[in-house]
């Protein structure tokens, strides 16, 4: 059986389904905890 393979978006949630407005939105909130993380991480604050 052959797996069907589709180049994504960009954008996950867009490829998830959510309306343009909603997969902006939760991407950039995505890409903000993203760095917020690593900069916790790196100032070593949990």
């Amino acid at each position: 059986m052959a797996i069907k393979v589709r180049r994504g978006s960009g954008n996950v949630f867009a490829d998830l389904g959510f309306d343009a407005e909603s997969a902006t939105h939760l991407q950039l909130r995505s890409e903000l905890m993203v760095e917020l993380r690593k900069l916790l991480t790196a100032r070593g604050a949990t």
